[in-house]
Order: structure tokens, then sequence, then C-alpha cells
């Protein structure tokens, strides 16, 4: 599955992503890594949340008086549809440790999140690259 993700990967010129550069791009290598597989690239990248951060924008702050460029925060602060879900622990070990159902669905409801989370970013990036004053696109 990881090869097949690295040569979906590999059709793009750019990857966005909200916080990209610390969790999603790091996290493939090290599964590379892990199961001995090439790291196929070093890919440009956008980092939506940096973009924000860049952006001097802030968020409404939460219950502890603290403001949050979290994607659904960001998303709610700049007028889009939230489309954000939330995956927590029990639903996640479903995946590993339920019944065949069970993980069907935890999959299922895993898919979905991932797909809300790229349709936003894909609403976000032109906002936010727009009001960038450090757009930093670099390599991975």
């Amino acid at each position: 599955m990881l090869q097949e993700v690295f040569q979906e990967l590999d059709g793009y010129d750019l990857l966005i992503g909200h916080n990209i550069r610390n969790f999603d791009i790091p996290y493939l290598r090290s599964r590379a890594y892990q199961y001995a597989l090439p790291w196929w690239t070093r890919p440009l990248v956008y980092d939506t949340l940096t973009g924000f951060r860049n952006s001097g924008f802030l968020t409404r702050p939460n219950g502890f008086g603290k403001t949050s460029a979290s994607m659904d925060m960001v998303a709610d602060f700049l007028g889009l549809d939230q489309l954000k879900t939330k995956i927590y622990p029990s639903q996640h070990w479903r995946n590993i440790w339920g019944n065949k159902l069970q993980r069907i669905e935890a999959m299922n409801l895993l898919v979905d999140h991932c797909q809300r989370d790229v349709r936003m970013n894909a609403e976000m990036y032109p906002i936010l690259l727009q009001n960038d004053p450090k757009v930093a696109i670099r390599r991975m």
C-alpha cells in the first residue's frame, strides 16, 4: 500500500497539506525506512498551517483563551464550509483490533475523514497563498 501511495504522490509537482512538513512527510518517510522502501523523491510542499501562521491572522480564542491554527479553526476563520471530522483513539484501534465489520466501518470513517481534509485544504490553499507574505514552497 505504501508503494502505491508513493506512486500516486509522484504524479504531482506540489504537495499541499495542513502540517505536511511536520507530520505527513516525516510520517511517510519514516514508514518507508521501516519497510526498507526507497523514499521516492524530495517533493515540493506548501504547508497551509505555516501559511496561516505567516499571514498574521488569528482565529477566535478557544475555551482556554488561546488561538489555534488547527484546520477546523482556520476553515472557520476563513468562512469555509466546515468539513472537519474527528478520529478518536477508540475508532482508530477498531481498524486494528475490531472484528471484520468493525474494521471496514472504521476504515471507511478514516477514508471519509481524509477526503474531507483534502477538500478543505484545496479551499484554504489559494486564500492562504494570497495572504502569506513568506510563501515557502520547500523540498522535503
